[in-house]
């Protein structure tokens, strides 16, 4: 993929994004492949070639007349193409899952391009003016100046967003890490071994009962680091499932970093079997009134939408502070959840991974 989908705009149910109807129609797919690979890079390649154009010709008068209208037509398409790229990309994102950063930098270039081009076509027609009256003109020595700031920044984000893009479709899939051996696949674990690497520089997670070493996919994972630390020391099958559901293409990038098993289970050829915690995994009956008994900093339950969380391991992870964590245990948090991410589809993936069940 290239240009990014949203990660603000998307709603979530069972882990995978509901796609707004603008997305999946108008967006989705052209004689059943997606649009967004088939556009995105026009955007990659006219966007930050007017750009620059742009900014020679702020430069050098002698170009303006010759190439000044041809750039200006150069950053509408490419701004066109970076707007479909992005709504096409949320399409996209529901089949294969939402790559965070390539989002949010995806997000980000279609307003800064739409700026670019409205003060590119101001600067042309007051500098046009000028020269027409052999005057100087403040207004667009200054419209000049903004319009070589915002081509540099529209050319640097359209290379993130391209670069976020390569990683979410090639990281692990050439000179990735080499899947284990079957003598490493061999090893068994207990759930206290895998407890012991619960931390970002050492990271050990279980899914579907095979163990994974998950430390070098952290900055690697398209969908967040801290969507990976939220696993770490623990089972992760809930997190994994509430993200990828059962994508083969996950379940293949989680499968190099098998390196045993829990108690002699055999390793998981899939994580197709869910796993989620249910009412029987606590202490009893997941009501409001077993979540009023975890309302600590060592046992921290909350409700979400009819949904309860035990949040006692992201306290100290979650980038807001420990505070906000901590004012939804033992309680209905929905009202602060959504005061804080409203329909972020990115916390959303976070929260998934610490689900208990549904409330009564």
């Amino acid at each position: 993929m290239g240009l990014g989908s949203s990660a603000e705009t998307l709603t979530y149910r069972g882990g995978m994004p509901i796609v707004p109807p603008l997305e999946s129609g108008l967006f989705g797919f052209i004689a059943g492949l997606p649009m967004h690979p088939l556009v995105v890079h026009a955007a990659v390649v006219l966007l930050p070639l007017s750009a620059l154009v742009l900014v020679v010709l702020v430069f050098v008068p002698s170009w303006r007349t010759r190439y000044g209208w041809a750039t200006i037509a150069g950053l509408a398409a490419g701004t066109a193409a970076a707007f479909v790229a992005k709504e096409s990309g949320e399409a996209l994102a529901a089949k294969v899952g939402l790559p965070a950063d390539h989002a949010l930098w995806g997000d980000i270039l279609v307003p800064v391009s739409i700026g670019l081009f409205v003060v590119a076509v101001a600067w042309l027609v007051l500098r046009n003016r000028a020269a027409r009256t052999s005057s100087r003109s403040m207004a667009a020595t200054i419209t000049g100046g903004l319009a070589v700031v915002l081509a540099l920044a529209a050319t640097a984000i359209t290379v993130v967003v391209g670069h976020s893009g390569a990683q979410t479709v090639w990281a692990g899939g050439v000179g990735g890490t080499p899947a284990p051996t079957s003598s490493a696949s061999a090893a068994t674990y207990t759930m206290k071994d895998v407890k012991a690497h619960a931390t970002a520089a050492d990271c050990w997670s279980v899914v579907d009962g095979t163990v994974y070493n998950l430390t070098s996919w952290e900055g690697q994972h398209p969908g967040g680091q801290q969507v990976i630390v939220g696993m770490c020391g623990a089972d992760g099958t809930a997190a994994f499932k509430g993200q990828h559901g059962t994508q083969k293409r996950p379940v293949s990038a989680l499968a190099q970093f098998a390196i045993g098993t829990i108690g002699g289970a055999k390793p998981a050829a899939s994580a197709s079997a869910s796993s989620t915690p249910t009412a029987s995994d606590s202490s009893g009956p997941l009501t409001l009134a077993e979540v009023n008994k975890h309302a600590s900093a060592s046992s921290c339950w909350s409700v979400v939408d009819g949904e309860v969380f035990d949040l006692t391991k992201w306290i100290n992870r979650h980038p807001g502070g420990a505070k906000r964590i901590l004012g939804m245990c033992g309680q209905d948090g929905s009202s602060a959840y959504h005061g804080q991410h409203g329909n972020s589809g990115q916390a959303s993936q976070i929260l998934n991974g610490y689900s208990l069940g549904k409330l009564g």
